[in-house]
Formats: structure tokens, sequence, C-alpha cells
């Protein structure tokens, strides 16, 4: 393998296409959703996850552009985000499986049995969730009624958490990127409705062109990368990930860290040319950039990956200047936002003050003042 690269390299090309380059200004703020959207797992995350990447965002903007359908909330394959309805698409139905093959290895991996016609079972519950969103907006327990109802009693189950039985969660979540239902927001924040009663133009919603565009965004913001990633990325098998793999672009063989790795050979020059970015940019937690396979690029400690990814409650973290410096967890007291601080491998001391700077805007952004802030 000819070409290398380095951590350095790799890390600035990957958060430069999550926006985490140079910083948007006020009057292009809004492009910061494209293409992965805006994380919605954490207190405020989608506001402060905009706030690391554009000038000029307020507190209520996030409200504000759902409200005015320049954006909308949906599930999809990488968790609920925010999104501009042009990558709607791209994020559901681009990550369905294509075929009755693809659909029973997902199935079986979970435990849930396909039955003799498993194509009948995705289309049964889209059908379903269709016809009960047709009546109007219906929450995700409503929507989760409506498809256990149609399906065979063999693919639900008993589910502590709900006390309920109810359709295996794997499948219920493919039949919502086959819908692509969107929160109703000003309608009933609580509940989902069909995107062609939300939007005045749907995008396409072929799968196959979808799944080419879920694959080119990947390889922009995870390369170099290998097939295994882009499996653990959306929930495939190796089959299935394989398949997706063939209709990649023409790439180029990377040596990285060691690994047999790939990246579209359109981007080599700009991967190679990739420099840190200077600022401080807080990441909330479950932020996009966030979420890539390779955790080691932005956490080379696997004890502190721990710290990072874990089973519930990550925190976020903060970039200085390019380097990953630290991790941040906040809590809030009323209308004060306590802090703590763990350093990670980019952390310098004089980090400390510069990440504080940020983090009272984080306050404000959450309705707070910024209280203690601690490193452990």
């Amino acid at each position: 393998m000819g070409l290398r690269v380095s951590r350095r390299q790799v890390l600035a090309w990957r958060l430069s296409a999550h926006s985490l380059g140079q910083r948007l200004p006020a009057a292009r703020r809004l492009e910061a959703v494209r293409p992965a959207g805006l994380r919605t797992g954490g207190p405020d995350s989608a506001v402060v996850g905009w706030h690391a990447r554009a000038d000029g965002v307020g507190p209520g903007d996030v409200r504000d552009a759902l409200l005015e359908r320049r954006w909308v909330e949906a599930p999809t394959a990488r968790g609920s985000r925010v999104l501009d309805p042009r990558d709607h698409a791209t994020l559901t139905a681009g990550a369905l499986p294509p075929d009755d093959g693809a659909l029973v290895d997902r199935l079986r991996r979970r435990g849930v049995a396909a039955g003799a016609d498993p194509g009948a079972l995705l289309s049964a519950g889209a059908a379903a969730a269709t016809a009960a969103l047709d009546a109007g907006p219906r929450t995700q327990g409503e929507l989760s009624q409506a498809v256990t109802a149609a399906l065979p009693p063999s693919v639900s189950a008993f589910c502590t958490a709900c006390d309920a039985v109810h359709v295996d969660t794997g499948l219920f979540g493919m039949v919502g990127l086959a819908v692509g239902w969107v929160r109703a927001i000003g309608k009933d924040d609580d509940a989902f409705v069909r995107p062609e009663r939300w939007l005045d133009a749907v995008p396409d919603r072929d799968p196959a062109a979808g799944a080419a565009a879920l694959l080119a965004w990947f390889l922009r913001a995870h390369s170099p990368t290998t097939p295994a990633e882009l499996a653990a990325w959306i929930g495939l098998g190796p089959a299935e990930a394989h398949a997706r793999w063939t209709c990649a672009p023409e790439l180029v063989e990377v040596d990285y860290d060691g690994r047999r790795t790939w990246v579209p050979t359109d981007s080599v020059d700009d991967l190679r040319a990739a420099e840190p970015a200077p600022g401080v940019r807080l990441l909330p937690p479950y932020d996009a950039a966030l979420e890539g396979p390779d955790r080691a690029t932005l956490v080379p400690d696997p004890v502190l990956q721990k710290e990072v990814w874990r089973m519930v409650a990550n925190p976020g973290v903060a970039l200085v200047d390019g380097a990953v410096s630290g991790a941040w967890r906040a809590r809030k007291h009323g209308r004060r936002l306590d802090v703590t601080l763990l350093p990670l491998d980019g952390w310098r001391p004089a980090h400390a003050r510069r990440i504080t700077e940020g983090l009272a805007e984080v306050a404000a952004l959450r309705g707070a003042e910024l209280g203690a802030v601690a490193v452990s």
C-alpha cells in the first residue's frame, strides 16, 4: 500500500465533513445541518451541536427552523435527528435492506423469525403505520401498537421496559425508515405524521438512490474506512455491507494505523492536505461527529473510550484547535450548569480557560448560567 496518512490528517478530514472545519457565518448557519443532521439524543443537543458549527445560533433557533419546516425531525438509521428535508430520504429509505435476503439477515441477527415471506413483514408493517397516520398524528407508542397488531405474534415479544408486548424494535425501526414519518412540531410535538402531509416537496424515496447517497456520505465522513465499518455504522450483516460497498465510487487503498482501508479517489488530495481547524468546538453527547465506527481516531486510549461511549448518558467532547481535548459532562441545577471535564489525549492545561468560555455560551443556549467547572 503506497498511500499512508496520519491520525492528524484523518481527524481533520473527518471533522471537516461534519462542518467542524471553518465555522459557518451566521448568514449560512442553516447549511450546518447537511447532510448528517443534528442529533436529538441529549438535553438541547441539536442547538448545542449547531452552535459548534455556526455563528449566530440562538436558543430557539432549532424550533423556529422546524416550525418553518425548513428542517424536519425524524427517526433515522442513526437515531433521531434534525434534518434538511433534502436529506431525509438518504438517512431513512437509504438504510432499508435492499432485498429479502438482507432483511432476513437483519432479523435473524436479532433473533426474529422472518417466516415464509419476509418482505411481507416490512410491507404489512408499513401499510399499518401509514393507515394509522392517515387518521392523524400518532405517537411512537401508537404507531408501535398499530404495527404490532398487523404482524404475526412471532415477531413480537414482551418488553420489560414498556410492560407490554410489542413488535421487535429493529423491525419497527425499519418500518419507520420505510414510511419516513416526521415529528409534527407545532401541531403535536409528541407525535409523528407522514412526510407527504408535512413537506411541500418530498424528495424521491427510492431506496437504491438513497443507498447510494448514504454510502457517499459514509465515505466522505468516515474514510479511510472498510466494509466492516460500514456494517457497524448502519447495523448490517457482512453480506449486505459488501453488496453495498460494490456500488462505491472508485477507491484508493490506504495504509492507516496499520490497517488496510479505502478512501474515494477524488478525495485523496483533500485528505492529504487536511489541517486541524482553529478554535473551540463543544460537541454535545451523541453528536453525529462522534458516532463513527472508528473510535480510536477520536480517542486512542481504550480505557478512555469507555468513558466517552458509555452504555447510557454519554458526555460531550471538546475540540480545541482540532485536537480532541476532553470530554465534558454537564448537570443542570435550576438555572445553573455545573460541568466536569475529563482530559483526553489532546488536553493541555491552557485549554481549560478556553473551554470554560465556550461552556458559558452553551449554558446560555440551555437557559442557564455556567456554574462550577471542575477537571477530574
